[in-house]
C-alpha cells in the first residue's frame, strides 16, 4: 500500500432488492457523476506540487470474496483486510482508487483509497456522502468548495520530516470503548482536578491511552511530543465552509513527561489547542511560517512522538447508496508508529480506537489496555 493514502472500507449487509450487477451499475453511474463535481480526484499529481485536472479517471476494481460480513465486521486487526478489500494502487500520482467487493453472504465492501496530499478525513466523508447522495438521486453536490490552495498555498518541498516516521513496520489493533467506559474515564479525570470542566470523550481516551503507553513501554529520553490533529475549518476567521474540500488539518503539540498524569496531559492539550487560532490559520498563507513549522518538526526528530487523530461526530454512517447505511466503517489510518485514530461506533455512543505500534510495543500495550478497560466499570 502507498503510504500517502488514507484508506476506508464501508461494509454493507445484504439487500435482496439489489443484485450484485445492479449494485455495480449504481456505483459506477453515481461515481462518474460525482467525479464531475470533485474533478481534481480524476486528475494526476505532478511533482508533489499540484493536481493536473486532466480528467484521466480513477481505477475502479471489482472482486468477489469467499467470506461473510460477520467474519469481517468484528475484526480487531484491520491490517489483514487491506489486500482483500482495498484497490491495488501502484503509482502515487493518483488521487483516488475504489474497489467494490461482493461477499458470499450478499453483502458488499466498498474500499476507498484517497491520497492525503489533497484530502483529509473530513474531505473523504464529504466525497463519499456526496457520491451516495447522487446514487439516491439527491442533490447537495453544489455545496463543495475546491479553493483550499488559496488558504494554504503548497510548498515546493518533496518530502516532509513526517516521511521518516514511515520507516518501521507497524501493526494495528482496534479497541472498542463503550459509552459507560468512556463516561467512567471522564468522571475520573474531572474528579482528578480539571476544575469541574468535564473532558471530552476524545480528551479522556487520549489521556488514558497515552498514560497506559508510558506505563507499558516507557518513552525514549526525558520528554514526548504528543500531537493532536486539528481541523482548521472552524478556526479560520471567518470560519471556512464545512464543505471545504482539501487537506485542512494541522496539529496541536504538547511536551509531555513520563510523570504527567492524565489530568496534566489534558490541561496541556487544552492550552496547546488555544494556539491553533485564526492567527495561526492566516499564517499558513505565508511561506515563511510553513517553513518554520517544518523546520521545528525536523529538529524534534530524535524526540519520542505520539499522534492522535479523531473523526468522531462526523457522518460516516450516512453513506447510503440505496441499499442501506453501512453496518461498519473501518478506518485504516496512516502507517505511522505510535498513532491512534478515533471513530464513533455506529450506535451506542462508543468509540473505536485504532492503535498503530511496532509489534514489540503493541505486545506490551494491548494487554495492559484490555486489562485496564475491564477495571473501568
Amino acid at each position: 500500500m502507498l503510504p500517502s493514502f488514507s484508506h476506508f472500507v464501508y461494509l454493507y449487509s445484504s439487500n435482496p432488492k439489489f443484485s450484485n450487477s445492479e449494485k455495480s451499475k449504481q456505483l459506477k453511474k453515481s461515481l462518474s457523476e460525482v467525479l464531475t463535481i470533485y474533478y481534481p480526484l480524476a486528475g494526476r499529481i505532478v511533482g508533489n506540487l499540484y493536481v493536473d485536472c486532466n480528467d484521466a479517471g480513477i481505477p475502479f476494481y471489482e472482486a468477489e470474496a469467499d467470506c461473510d460480513l460477520s467474519q469481517i465486521i468484528t475484526t480487531r486487526n484491520p491490517t489483514n483486510l487491506k489486500k482483500k478489500f482495498l484497490p491495488a494502487l501502484t503509482t502515487d500520482d493518483l488521487c483516488l482508487g475504489i474497489q467494490a467487493t461482493y461477499l458470499r453472504c450478499g453483502g458488499l465492501a466498498v474500499g476507498i483509497s484517497l491520497t492525503h496530499k489533497v484530502a483529509d478525513g473530513i474531505s473523504i466523508i464529504l466525497f463519499v456522502n456526496t457520491w451516495s447522495a447522487l446514487a439516491r438521486d439527491r442533490d447537495g453536490a453544489s455545496l463543495v468548495k475546491l479553493d483550499t490552495a488559496t488558504y494554504a498555498p503548497p510548498l515546493d518541498i518533496l518530502q516532509t520530516p513526517c516521511a521518516r516516521l514511515l520507516d518501521e513496520e507497524v501493526t494495528a489493533s482496534n479497541l472498542l470503548f463503550s459509552a459507560p467506559e468512556i463516561a467512567a474515564l471522564q468522571e475520573r479525570y474531572t474528579a482528578g482536578g480539571l476544575g469541574g470542566r468535564c473532558p471530552s470523550r476524545v480528551e479522556a481516551l487520549t489521556a488514558f491511552i497515552w498514560t497506559s503507553y508510558v506505563s507499558a513501554v516507557g518513552i525514549r529520553g526525558q520528554t514526548c511530543m504528543v500531537y493532536n490533529a486539528v481541523d482548521l475549518r472552524s478556526r479560520a476567521d471567518p470560519p471556512l465552509s464545512v464543505h471545504q474540500f482539501g487537506n485542512l488539518v494541522s496539529s496541536s503539540k504538547v511536551e509531555a513527561v513520563p510523570g504527567d498524569s492524565g489530568v496534566q496531559l489534558i490541561r496541556k492539550m487544552r492550552e496547546a489547542l488555544k494556539a491553533v487560532d485564526a492567527g495561526y490559520v492566516a499564517g499558513l498563507k505565508k511561506r515563511e511560517m510553513q517553513l518554520e513549522v517544518l523546520s521545528t518538526e525536523a529538529s524534534r526528530a530524535a524526540v519520542d512522538r505520539f499522534f492522535f487523530s479523531s473523526l468522531c461526530r462526523f457522518p460516516f454512517y450516512e453513506a447510503d447508496f440505496r441499499w442501506g447505511t453501512p453496518d461498519r466503517v473501518i478506518r485504516f489510518g496512516m502507517p505511522v508508529k505510535k498513532s491512534v485514530y478515533f471513530m464513533d461506533t455506529k450506535s451506542g455512543g462508543g468509540i473505536e480506537a485504532l492503535i498503530k505500534m511496532t509489534k514489540p510495543d503493541m505486545d506490551k500495550l494491548e494487554p495492559l489496555l484490555i486489562m485496564l478497560k475491564t477495571e473501568l466499570l
